[in-house]
């Protein structure tokens, strides 16, 4: 709350401040259940927030990581690909989006999302396991799944185990000036 100068009167929150705090609010209840395990629960939230912005990153990634968990990585692919596009710094975004590329045997796609990711400064350990992972993949069957680009060595894996759900998590922040189009 800020006071104005004039009156030292608290100023009233706009609409869009109060609208910004409530799915904070929210996002913060889905991750605690998201946390204790009631996923049903969490993702109904995850989902209301998308009713209001459907482009939220964290509830986004997040319904993109309970898929993975769920054993059904291709059912995430679109909220991953969405959670990247709103939010292409968050190192985060990128990786779980790969790794379930890779899991739902998406290799080629995988390989140029790699490379992109790489492109807007995506590094580290956990790319290159993914990498190793693709590069694994394409010497079983190299006929069908060839890197483009030679983006078999950008990859790394998500942790979709972890305790603490991917919203509240934070961002290791990579990049410049990646387009929304770019990762489609």
């Amino acid at each position: 709350m800020t006071i104005n100068a004039n009156s030292q009167q608290p100023e009233t929150p706009t609409l869009e401040q109060e609208l910004q705090q409530t799915v904070a609010q929210v996002l913060h209840q889905a991750d605690s259940h998201h946390r204790a395990g009631q996923i049903q629960a969490a993702e109904h939230l995850y989902k209301a927030i998308l009713e209001i912005q459907p482009e939220h990153p964290a509830a986004n990634h997040s319904l993109g990581i309970l898929s993975i968990a769920a054993q059904q990585p291709q059912d995430g692919l679109s909220y991953l690909r969405t959670a990247v596009s709103a939010d292409h710094q968050c190192d985060r975004y990128w990786l779980t989006y790969i790794d379930a590329l890779i899991q739902a045997e998406q290799m080629d796609e995988a390989c140029q999302v790699l490379a992109l990711g790489r492109r807007h400064g995506i590094e580290g350990a956990v790319i290159e396991e993914l990498a190793g992972r693709l590069k694994a993949h394409q010497q079983k069957t190299p006929s069908t799944s060839r890197s483009r680009e030679g983006a078999t060595t950008d990859l790394a894996p998500t942790h979709p185990n972890e305790e603490t759900p991917p919203s509240t998590a934070s961002c290791n922040k990579a990049g410049k000036g990646l387009s929304r189009h770019a990762v489609n």
